[in-house]
């Protein structure tokens, strides 16, 4: 089916066409699937995740495993249910057994979109178990995550599961119904965000709305379920900000107020530890200006089209730069990967201080 749905693409742009079709790009630098309206997604690399969850991990001497997956299946439920919900009866439809098997394949279809694996089911008895075989994930503690989510949506009771590797990165997940979730789950539920609408600077393709640099830049294979960045090589994914943001929320609450502290350390370091992919995709392609203003700029450029949020202003100064983002898919990430620009550019330490201007809008100040 994957290769019948990859050969139909844009005439204008190369993109495959269901891409254009199930998600939407707002002129206010988020993005999202046509039918959720409040589940917010962002396109980043595939392997960022796990480097934050187990710095944090480290960091703070704890494991923080558990948060991240209820947060993760606390958000896939929130995407079918806000999906179906804008759909008049599906709730009903999805009671049928053919409405009921129709949600788990497009769940299936889905994680191939977004670039999270390649999966289908192999049994699924509703409301007692389902095994499904997950190939190439990019994390499989992760999309199981999601696979429990999915299940909890699809029956309204709470979902387990168990693990097990049958092949090179080949594995099946097994999910049950449990007796319950943790206390933890329902801290960690999805919060909607106001917010702001200025337009953001976008060119999108006339033809199928996706925008252009998504366009040039990602390359599908939704045979494997992986999505690509051409110039760096790296494997990207579609993810929902709302786990970090709810996991985030729930640790300053628990273990006060180094969280943000260490989110931005962390981003700093990965952002150090990859620059050659963020000078081969935002400095100049020559070498010769590599410098800290030319890529952040470009930097900053592609945001809308990723879903990352809206630059509106930069200013730049001989001790000190400000940038202000309407709309940023998480603060502490960013200004830790600024700061990190800086540093692997000039070669000296800065600070980097996210400042809450109003609901939606930060301002990010750079000093060195």
């Amino acid at each position: 089916m994957w290769k019948t749905v990859e050969r139909l693409r844009c005439d204008k742009c190369g993109t495959p066409l269901i891409i254009g079709l199930g998600y939407r790009w707002n002129k206010n630098g988020t993005m999202g699937m046509r039918l959720s309206k409040d589940v917010k997604l962002v396109i980043l690399d595939a392997d960022i995740y796990e480097r934050i969850f187990l710095y944090m991990e480290e960091a703070l001497g704890l494991p923080i495993r558990h948060i991240v997956f209820e947060a993760v299946s606390n958000i896939s439920r929130s995407v079918f249910e806000d999906m179906y919900k804008s759909i008049p009866g599906s709730m009903y439809f999805k009671r049928t057994w053919i409405g009921y098997h129709m949600t788990a394949r497009l769940f299936y279809a889905m994680s191939s979109l977004v670039g999270y694996s390649r999966a289908e089911k192999v049994r699924l008895i509703p409301r007692s178990y389902s095994i499904s075989v997950v190939e190439n994930p990019y994390n499989i503690d992760l999309m199981s995550a999601s696979i429990v989510g999915a299940h909890e949506f699809l029956d309204g009771i709470p979902y387990k599961h168990m693990l097990e590797a049958v092949g090179d990165n080949v594995y099946t997940v097994t999910a049950v119904v449990s007796g319950g979730k943790p206390d933890v789950s329902q801290r960690l539920e999805m919060e909607v965000v106001d917010t702001s609408e200025a337009p953001a600077t976008l060119e999108k393709c006339r033809r199928c709305g996706v925008p252009r640099i998504v366009a040039e830049r990602l390359a599908w294979n939704m045979v494997d379920g992986d999505i690509t960045d051409r110039r760096t090589g790296v494997r990207v994914a579609f993810f929902a900000p709302g786990v970090v943001v709810s996991m985030f929320r729930e640790m300053i609450k628990e273990l006060g107020e180094e969280i943000p502290g260490i989110a931005v350390r962390c981003m700093r370091d990965w952002t150090l530890d990859n620059m050659g992919h963020f000078k081969s995709s935002h400095g100049d392609m020559t070498g010769e200006q590599d410098d800290f203003e030319t890529v952040l700029r470009r930097y900053l450029l592609e945001f809308p089209s990723f879903g990352r949020g809206n630059p509106v202003s930069m200013e730049f100064g001989e001790s000190k730069t400000r940038v202000v983002i309407e709309n940023p898919y998480q603060e502490y990430l960013i200004a830790g990967t600024i700061q990190g620009l800086y540093e692997g550019l000039s070669k000296k330490a800065c600070k980097v201080l996210p400042e809450k201007l109003k609901e939606g809008t930060f301002a990010f100040n750079i000093e060195y």
